[in-house]
């Protein structure tokens, strides 16, 4: 982000920019961080595709991590299958958007029951227990929640759905995606005008920590607890509701 006072900052790092260039030249790098305060960097031209925002560069070839990281798309699948609901206009579905997600808990607190006569354009993601849907809709991003068990569930393609590949878990997948680190990245690369977004190929470019198998298997123990920690308050809310 550019601030009020960094324009001789930014002055001065584009006066450097030659040096930068010609050190890109000798070293035969594809891109070069010549500031950090602020960020400047310089990317070769043929890393250009159909944008010209700097926040998109810098989340994908100039943000790092201050520990041991790897791309999300190297311990998860990106899911993309769809299904025409309009092809089974009696059946019923379980259909998740965004407002069926309690972003604070991380979790899909209801589902909107839909029939393939009745259901929205957008309700043709499919999706199975485990996998972890995130919002690729800025200002929505902090909506990720894993899937629970359930037949018919269908959700938003507003979603990018990602499966864990073992030995990550869904659980450890669903912390990891819910740092802060993540956010950010999710909003340096959205684009578009009325409802920016991130597709799900860029999504899995973003970088998060590496966690020992000991780690992993310490958050997915605390996670399932918390969840079922969850469901129990939720089952004693409906029983002192529906009993008074």
């Amino acid at each position: 982000e550019t601030a009020n006072n960094d324009f001789f900052a930014i002055t001065k790092a584009f006066k450097e920019s030659k040096v930068s260039v010609d050190y890109l030249s000798i070293n035969n790098s594809k891109f070069i961080k010549i500031s950090t305060t602020p960020s400047c960097f310089i990317i070769e031209y043929d890393l250009l595709t159909d944008r010209i925002d700097a926040g998109y560069f810098y989340a994908k070839y100039i943000y790092e991590l201050k520990r041991d990281n790897q791309p999300i798309g190297e311990i998860a699948e990106l899911v993309k299958d769809q299904m025409d609901l309009s092809k089974y206009p009696t059946d019923e579905f379980n259909y998740v958007q965004f407002s069926n997600l309690d972003t604070k808990l991380g979790s899909i607190n209801s589902f909107e029951k839909v029939t393939g006569a009745t259901a929205p354009d957008r309700a043709k993601r499919v999706v199975q227990s485990g996998d972890v849907i995130c919002a690729g809709v800025k200002d929505s991003e902090e909506n990720i929640a894993i899937v629970p068990n359930g037949e018919n569930i269908i959700v938003s393609t507003g979603f990018v759905v990602l499966r864990a590949i073992p030995p990550m878990t869904p659980e450890v997948l669903y912390v990891l995606l819910r740092q802060y680190n993540n956010i950010h990245q999710v909003r340096y690369k959205c684009s578009g005008t009325i409802m920016p977004s991130i597709g799900g190929d860029d999504y899995i470019e973003n970088i998060v920590p590496k966690l020992s198998n000991n780690e992993m298997a310490e958050i997915t123990k605390n996670i399932k607890r918390i969840e079922q920690q969850r469901d129990e308050i939720r089952h004693s809310l409906v029983n002192i509701i529906e009993n008074t």
